[in-house]
């Protein structure tokens, strides 16, 4: 992490975090080291924010052991969704994908033979092509402790999902390539597409972004991205990494993330990564 001025570090006010592939290792955790240095920055004044793909309901652990709540910290869940404000219980929400855009989406998925999963009603649902549905109990127990309520379709089957956050996409690169180019060349203007691995991209809403969360939450505390620490790995955080004062991208992240980092960091998240950029950021300034 070469070339970060002094005096853009100074200006930080907000240190904002991906989960998965940032400040989760391979285990799905946060190593007490890092847990005990982000709850000494806030103690030191600084505002926390974890933005994740995931939902509310899987982070409250984390939230906990973070002491979030304590220091009025914030949530951006679903790429950008939703806003919660800890120290008052508000919630801000975006715009959901509704039943329209559900069923569209599903119906150009089934041309291209993609796999497709959502999160509805705290449970991870699943339409699959024929040959994962029949070992469909087989990764039913595999992922129970992480998934404790996963449900598969087969393609066709009665889904009723009226409305949801984010729909994932599943497949192969190519076939996952040739969705994509079709979906930006008609449907640009109305869905945003992450690529979060080779075989997965997430689609929302337009508006659905975490810079659009990050930039809500800035404004309600008369900050603006000049304030903004922010690490990630996905395409769901390149906006935001472009946009923050000081944007940090994983070594460990998806190649086109990388062609696209302002600052990448030295460790990956399975070697403490977040914990490294932090210490060299700011162990000259924490009181302890």
């Amino acid at each position: 992490m070469k070339n970060i001025k002094k005096a853009d570090i100074k200006k930080i006010k907000m240190i904002v975090c991906d989960l998965d592939g940032t400040l989760f290792n391979h285990q799905k955790n946060i190593t007490k080291n890092t847990i005990d240095y982000l709850v000494n920055l806030q103690q030191n004044g600084y505002i926390l924010v974890l933005a994740t793909g995931r939902f509310y309901y899987e982070l409250e652990p984390f939230i906990q052991k973070l002491q979030m709540k304590k220091f009025n910290g914030y949530i951006v869940c679903c790429n950008g969704l939703t806003v919660y404000e800890l120290a008052s219980n508000k919630i801000h929400k975006f715009d959901y994908l509704e039943r329209e855009d559900i069923n569209e989406l599903i119906k150009i998925a089934y041309s291209f033979k993609l796999n497709i999963r959502t999160n509805y009603n705290n449970s991870y649902q699943n339409i699959v092509t024929r040959c994962l549905y029949y070992i469909s109990p087989i990764i039913t127990k595999v992922l129970a402790k992480r998934y404790p309520n996963l449900l598969f379709y087969r393609y066709n089957d009665a889904i009723d999902w009226q409305q949801v956050g984010k729909l994932c996409f599943i497949a192969r690169p190519g076939k996952l390539n040739k969705f994509v180019k079709h979906l930006s060349l008609q449907y640009s203007q109305r869905y945003q597409i992450y690529y979060t691995s080779p075989f997965c991209v997430e689609i929302v809403r337009q508006n659905v972004n975490k810079a659009y969360a990050i930039n809500y939450i800035c404004q309600k505390l008369s900050l603006s991205f000049d304030n903004v620490l922010a690490f990630g790995d996905g395409g769901n955080d390149e906006l935001l990494l472009s946009k923050a004062k000081i944007g940090i991208t994983m070594k460990n992240a998806l190649p086109k993330t990388l062609n696209k980092a302002k600052y990448i960091s030295n460790k990956t998240n399975n070697q403490d990564g977040v914990l490294d950029c932090l210490k060299e950021l700011f162990d000259t300034n924490l009181k302890v």
